[in-house]
C-alpha cells in the first residue's frame, strides 16, 4: 500500500454545545503521495469532513477552563490529526475524552502556539502491515 498525505482543506466553527465545548468540523484529504509530488489536486473521493469536539467531563477538568476557544480549536486539530494518523484512514469524528491515563487529562498535551493551524502542512500517513492488521488477522482466523 501506498503512503498517503493528510492535509487540512478548512474548517468550520459549529455552535458550542454549551459554553465549554466547541464543535469543529475539519475538512481534510488522505490523498496518495506520490499523486501530491506530481502536483495533483485531491480527487473528490480523498475529501472528507470530520468532527472533532470535547468531551464534557475534559473541558470542565483542571488544566482546560483557563484555555481559550480559539487553543481548543487548534488542540481538536492536532488531536484529530493524530487520531487519523493512528487509525491510517478517514475518520468522520473524534472525542477527545477524559481518561485518568490520557495524555490530555490535565490540559493540553502540547503548547497550542506550536500547533500549524489553520495554515498546516501535509503529514504523512504510513501504510499499515496488512499482515499485523487486526482486520487481516480476524479474516484469517475465520478462514478467509
Amino acid at each position: 500500500m501506498e503512503r498517503l498525505l493528510l492535509e487540512l482543506h478548512g474548517h468550520r466553527r459549529l455552535r458550542s454545545d454549551d459554553r465549554y465545548h466547541p464543535i469543529v468540523l475539519f475538512h481534510f484529504s488522505l490523498t496518495p503521495e506520490s499523486r501530491r509530488m506530481e502536483g495533483l489536486a485531491p480527487r473528490p473521493e480523498d475529501m472528507f469532513w470530520t468532527e472533532a469536539r470535547f468531551g464534557r467531563s475534559l473541558a470542565e477538568g483542571a488544566g482546560w477552563s483557563s484555555v481559550s476557544d480559539d487553543d481548543k480549536v487548534k488542540i481538536l486539530f492536532h488531536y484529530a490529526q493524530e487520531e487519523i494518523r493512528a487509525a491510517r484512514r478517514k475518520l468522520r469524528d473524534v472525542h477527545l475524552f477524559w481518561t485518568p491515563t490520557s495524555a490530555y487529562a490535565s490540559g493540553p498535551p502540547v503548547d497550542p502556539k506550536s500547533i500549524e493551524f489553520p495554515n498546516a502542512p501535509a503529514v504523512p500517513v504510513d501504510p499499515e502491515d496488512p499482515q499485523s492488521s487486526s482486520r487481516f488477522r480476524a479474516r484469517a482466523g475465520a478462514g478467509h
